[in-house]
């Protein structure tokens, strides 16, 4: 039979094809070792929804948010992902033997105890979260003996002493957090991450109650997102933070901070998310405030904002910090809150110039003067409350061209006159406008004409101001998909 030109040629094909060695056998065999420092680990737990599914399978690698990398005929595990699993007992030191392992995520169960994990025998690890557990206890100083490390979250825990000075060594870290545990010695934790030179987020809140804040001290100089909140601090906004030129969130707020609000403050030119609210500074809101780059329109900088791909916290309440999931980047929006301090004297006149700020909350302060008419060029505003303060004037007729205004309090000031009548104040309830008598017009009913020239007195101004809570923010929502680690769930 003769052979056509076509046939000659799968003939060739095939015995190419059959000729060449397989590059992988059909399945591949979990490591022995891995396998076993998993079930010592699962041993400890109690109420753990990934029990059956590990039991299903003798292949480690298909388990349960188990993931290896295949090397010859082996596969190892690189990932051990179990977030918000119901988890219950004590860590396993086993886990120290899965010694290619790179990921570690245990975030939000209920592991109990202290992490006394020896992380030498993790050397690839670079990413731990530990978050949102009942760990106690002291930091492992071990952890600084993983080079690679870049995220490290241990926040929402029962951790006390400090944090191991030997975490100046970790030169990759990036993201560091300690939030709401019981940690003491602010200077040593600062003197100690200034050996992080890649250090870009640094979240210590809840911590270090009552301590200095330190007034000296260098480096610092990628930190992006700076949360010292809720400690009870004392001192005053330090000067060593001008050189932390790329600062963009900064959270100082319910502390017992002092002094004014610093003139250097325009200088952090990408700081677009300030929150110094609950502590007692003092003084005007200088002017210097309205220069802030990152909230001007020519200037302004992305609201979509990581951290070299580490995603960055999003403000659930006055005081807490949720962390989103790892291959999230968060929707942070533009936000001034200097709300229940001692600020006195005027807003200024140019505040409209930061017109790309979203939220601005300059509540329960002892301001004066009118509100400014420069306002009505925030027209990206969404939360506006400039409550419990001593401003007389009018509501400027031309904030009706905020119309992404969805939050709005002027109530207990000395103001006067009618409300403005656009869609946006229709729809905002009587606590907004209350305290202030001589306002007439949109939902509170009155007349304009029937009203009188009446304005409230100082006391009654004074004795509202602890009863009435800050506006909370809350549901910022997550958009665009960043994945730092590849697959997390």
């Amino acid at each position: 039979m003769m052979l056509t030109n076509n046939m000659v040629k799968w003939v060739i094909w095939a015995c190419l094809l059959c000729s060449l060695p397989c590059s992988e056998p059909l399945t591949q065999n979990s490591d022995l070792n891995d396998s076993l420092a998993l079930k010592q680990f699962l041993g400890n737990l109690t109420n753990a929804q990934i029990m059956t599914t590990w039991a299903d399978t003798k292949n480690c690698c298909n388990w349960e948010g188990v993931s290896c990398r295949t090397t010859a005929n082996t596969s190892r595990v690189i990932k051990l992902v179990l977030r918000s699993k119901g988890l219950q007992g004590v860590l396993s030191r086993s886990l120290t033997q899965l010694d290619r392992l790179e990921v570690l995520d245990l975030n939000n169960n209920s592991f109990s105890g202290p992490i006394n994990l020896d992380f030498t025998g993790l050397p690839n690890l670079y990413l731990l979260n530990l978050a949102s557990n009942h760990f106690s206890g002291d930091i492992p100083s071990s952890i600084s003996t993983c080079k690679k490390l870049v995220t490290l979250s241990i926040g929402r825990n029962d951790l006390t002493g400090e944090i191991p000075m030997s975490f100046g060594n970790l030169t990759s870290l990036s993201f560091f957090s300690s939030s709401n545990n019981s940690l003491v010695n602010l200077s040593v934790a600062f003197t100690t991450f200034q050996g992080c030179r890649n250090l870009s987020a640094l979240i210590l809140t809840t911590n270090f109650r009552g301590e200095e804040l330190p007034r000296n001290l260098s480096g610092f100089g990628n930190l992006k997102i700076l949360a010292l909140g809720k400690s009870d601090l004392h001192g005053e906004i330090p000067d060593w933070l001008l050189k932390c030129r790329m600062l963009e969130v900064l959270d100082l707020s319910w502390n017992h901070l002092t002094g004014n609000l610093p003139l250097w403050i325009e200088q952090l030119e990408y700081l677009f998310y300030l929150d110094l609210s609950d502590n007692l500074l003092s003084g005007q809101i200088p002017e210097s405030l309205t220069h802030l780059k990152s909230l001007m329109f020519t200037h302004s900088a992305s609201k979509n904002s990581s951290v070299d791909g580490i995603p960055l916290y999003v403000k659930r309440n006055q005081s807490d910090y949720g962390l989103l999931q790892y291959n999230r980047l968060s929707n942070f929006p533009p936000s001034i809150y200097l709300s229940k301090n001692l600020l006195s004297g005027t807003i200024p006149s140019d505040i409209g110039r930061l017109n790309q700020l979203h939220v601005l909350d300059l509540s329960m302060n002892y301001l004066t003067g009118t509100i400014p008419d420069s306002m009505s060029e925030m027209l990206n505003l969404e939360v506006l409350d400039l409550s419990l303060n001593n401003l007389h004037g009018s509501i400027p007729p031309s904030l009706n061209k905020l119309t992404f205004l969805s939050m709005f309090s002027v109530a207990y000031n000395q103001l006067q006159g009618p409300i403005p009548d656009g869609p946006q104040f229709q729809s905002f309830p009587n606590s907004s406008f209350e305290g202030s008598p001589g306002l007439c017009g949109g939902v509170q009913g009155i007349a304009c004409s029937l009203t009188r020239n009446s304005s409230l007195g100082p006391s009654i101004v004074s004795d509202s101001r602890n009863n009435f809570g800050r506006i909370s923010i809350l549901g910022l929502t997550v958009s665009v998909g960043i994945s730092i680690i590849s697959t997390l769930g």
